[in-house]
């Protein structure tokens, strides 16, 4: 575990000894043509497939793949897993006669966009899986990366959702098995690595052996997305599919390496080698990265990097990558590159895991391993004693960020939380922080405005931990780097005394940090006798803004994908409304 040495990254030996291995590289401008039909910012935007081909040029890895053009999936093969309904959809959802429709088409589905260049995306993604797919099987390939997008694991039979059109790879699957029967492919693993549940996917080989589903995903006891309860543990297929899906939930963000691998190594691993796939299909996203703000777990280059490594022990390593989701552009882009290189053999060193695996990692491993081990005998075997864990109840998630913060000294979590609309108006100061680089941060207007309405989310904490983020705010916390230790100022900002002159005067300007970003506190009301306060910046400073003195400045593209991320699990808005709810707010001056 996280005590492991760092090992070589190799191709396993799915090749003879001093054969290099053909790795096929798919990447077409084309699908990029699916955007936002406004040209708002989306987290799935055509810059995640640009910036990951950029990397691979840049690193000399492209030039070593076999690359390939995409190429459109005949609609019979897409019909194999969706309805002809949908299929007719989306390849008109782009002709001229939805030009006025769209929107609201797009309105009736969760999370989706459509535009002028949807269809043509959508059917080409689709058909690359297939290729690539077909050309590993066949052993022309020994293995490929089909960079893809829209993503697909979330599509369903007769829906598209999650910033998915059609399943890509529920796609390929299907077609190896049942349209290419001479290649000999009659058990496939589906591995899903995205920070979402595959949803889709599973819906589509619920009922059949020959496809190994497994999926390791945030859950958060179902309120994560796509917030379904078929997202446990406890579902494990139906009919001849029973034990042929396997769900690794997680319960919190933060996850990483040691958790990922302790999954791997107690659960997919043993189970893989009893079921002997052909083919490996890999739900390749990269949304659990470390940075990436929709995910909030911590997964590395590295980390990407041992889990492929250990999965091309399988199927003679045959392997096919299909890109899902990923949303930092600069940790998707590292992350593909480091699994390009393993997959073209080359030896490198893998930093092992700093942290152990949760608590909560491991009960979720032996719930899972107990759900199964009627239908998988293999997991009966006893698990490791004395594995170093580390607690997950002091967890607090803090993603997105490029620092990380110090954290409160009381760890204990919210008691509770709630969504608020306050009579304030939202807007984007700065040009950049140190937590989120270049780019403006929210601010409320300390002037009420009842002609303005803003979303909050409160947390119920306690005063020293309202203090304790009032100091991070500040850049009041210092790193003692002889102790090792987070410094904070001894005397709290805000005590009984300063309560009672805000319910009074409903706001209070912090004397001792004046000059400071967020020396305002606001009282915005109570909620169960308990007063509800925020900080925003001074009143001066919007007067500062309103002159030129201050910039406004829209948000980072991490920064704001990680306000819509809240907007959207907090169940107050859908992915394009926050989207349009956040740009608003960073286009219109004070």
């Amino acid at each position: 575990m996280a005590a492991a040495s760092a090992a070589p990254a190799a191709a396993g030996a799915a090749h003879p000894v001093g054969a290099a291995p053909r790795v096929g590289l798919l990447y077409d401008e084309r699908m990029c043509a699916h955007a936002t039909p406004d040209g708002k910012y989306h987290p799935e935007n055509p810059e995640r497939l640009r910036a990951i081909w950029k990397k691979l040029g840049e690193q000399g890895v492209a030039e070593r793949c076999v690359i390939m053009p995409a190429k459109e999936a005949k609609d019979k093969y897409i019909a194999s897993v969706h309805s002809s309904t949908h299929v007719k959809l989306m390849k008109s959802i782009s002709s001229k006669e939805h030009n006025y429709r769209r929107k609201n088409l797009a309105s009736n589905y969760n999370s989706i966009y459509f535009n002028e260049g949807s269809s043509e995306s959508a059917f080409l993604a689709a058909g690359s899986v297939i290729e690539v797919a077909e050309k590993v099987a066949a052993g022309e390939l020994s293995s490929a990366i089909a960079l893809v997008r829209p993503p697909g694991h979330h599509a369903e039979h007769n829906e598209p959702m999650g910033f998915c059109l059609f399943n890509n790879v529920a796609i390929a699957a299907n077609y190896l098995l049942n349209e290419r029967p001479d290649l000999g492919i009659k058990k496939i693993l589906i591995v899903d690595w995205d920070v979402h549940h595959g949803n889709g996917t599973q819906k589509m080989f619920y009922n059949d052996s020959r496809v190994l589903f497994f999926s390791v995903h945030r859950f958060d006891h179902g309120a994560f997305y796509p917030s379904q309860g078929d997202a446990s543990h406890c579902f494990i297929g139906e009919g001849d599919g029973q034990g042929y899906n396997i769900n690794v939930p997680w319960n919190h963000g933060g996850c990483g390496d040691a958790d990922y691998i302790a999954a791997w190594d107690h659960v997919l691993l043993p189970v893989a080698e009893a079921f002997d796939p052909d083919i490996i299909l890999l739900s390749a996203g990269f949304d659990a990265a470390r940075g990436d703000p929709l995910g909030g777990c911590d997964v590395t280059p590295d980390g990407y990097a041992r889990l492929l490594t250990k999965l091309l022990g399988f199927a003679k390593g045959r392997m096919v990558m299909a890109l899902e989701g990923g949303y930092n552009t600069v940790s998707i882009a590292n992350s593909v590159l480091f699994c390009a290189k393993v997959l073209l053999g080359d030896q490198f060193r893998l930093k092992p895991p700093k942290d152990s695996p949760f608590d909560s990692t491991w009960n979720v491993i032996k719930e899972v391993r107990d759900e199964l081990k009627t239908c998988w005998p293999v997991l009966r075997s006893k698990l490791p004693k004395n594995v170093p864990l580390r607690s997950s109840s002091s967890y607090v998630e803090v993603d997105g960020m490029s620092i990380a913060c110090f954290g409160s000294h009381d760890t204990s979590p919210p008691r509770g939380a709630m969504w608020k609309t306050v009579p304030h108006r939202l807007f984007f100061g700065r040009s950049s922080t140190p937590c989120w680089g270049a780019g403006g941060v929210a601010f409320l207007n300390p002037e009420t405005n009842y002609n303005e309405k803003s979303w909050i989310c409160m947390y119920k904490i306690t005063l020293e931990q309202f203090n304790d983020v009032l100091f991070q705010e500040n850049r009041l916390v210092k790193d003692d780097n002889e102790g090792g230790k987070a410094e904070s100022p001894d005397s709290p900002l805000i005590g009984l005394s300063e309560i009672e002159s805000l319910s009074s005067n409903k706001a209070l300007h912090l004397e001792p940090i004046k000059d400071s970003w967020y020396s305002n506190v606001l009282y915005l009301g109570q909620e169960d006798s308990i007063p509800i306060l925020t900080m925003t910046c001074p009143s001066l400073d919007v007067v500062r803004h309103k002159a030129g003195e201050l910039p406004l400045s829209p948000p980072s593209d991490t920064y704001s994908a990680t306000l819509i991320r809240g907007l959207v699990e907090g169940k107050q808005l859908d992915a394009n409304e926050a989207a349009s709810y956040i740009d608003a707010a960073a286009a219109r001056g004070l």
